[in-house]
Parts: C-alpha cells; sequence; structure tokens
C-alpha cells in the first residue's frame, strides 16, 4: 500500500468541507472529485476534525513517540554487546575447546 502525506491546506479544506456538509460521506466524494485522488479513509478524517476541534489546527502536532537516539546510548548499547559477545565466546572456548574463536 502507498501512503502518501496530506498537505496540511488538504486537511484544512477536508475538515472545512466536513463541517458544511455534516457527511464525510460526501466529504469523500468532492475529495475525488477536486483532487483526482482516492477518497481518504473516514478515519483519518475523523483525526483530523478532532485534531481541529481540540487544537484549532489541523497541523500535526510533536508527539512523544520513539525517543532520538543519541551517542552516548549508542555506546552503552555497544559496549553491553560487546561484552555479552565476548562472554559467549568465552564459554564457548571452555565449553567446546575444539572451535576456533569466533
Amino acid at each position: 500500500m502507498l501512503v502518501h502525506r496530506i498537505s496540511n491546506s488538504r486537511k484544512a479544506a477536508c475538515v472545512n468541507k466536513c463541517i458544511q456538509t455534516e457527511s464525510i460521506t460526501t466529504m469523500r466524494r468532492w475529495y475525488t472529485t477536486t483532487y483526482g485522488e482516492t477518497a481518504l479513509s473516514a478515519n483519518s478524517i475523523k483525526g483530523w476534525y478532532r485534531s481541529f476541534l481540540e487544537n484549532g489546527t489541523v497541523d500535526d502536532l510533536p508527539w512523544s513517540g520513539r525517543p532520538e537516539v543519541s551517542r552516548e546510548n549508542v555506546r552503552r548499547i555497544e559496549l553491553v554487546l560487546t561484552k555479552t559477545l565476548a562472554y559467549l565466546q568465552e564459554v564457548l572456548r571452555e565449553d567446546f575447546r575444539f572451535l576456533a574463536p569466533l
């Protein structure tokens, strides 16, 4: 499925049309006719409408999603993985002396 980003001006136009017509179905038909694209999902439109009512905008607001990756966190993870690998190699050498170093 191809997902493309809808501009905020189109989102606002959709919300405005929903308010005017009081119908998501009518708005979806209008969108397809106006922009020549497949109609949007009703859930997307409801989300934009809810966002407009709650925040006064359809703009994407900052979200708490995935945190930024810091160099320090990467270094700490690499250190843990390196130590884990060294430990596993040692265990294998002791248990299976015939194995060459990994």
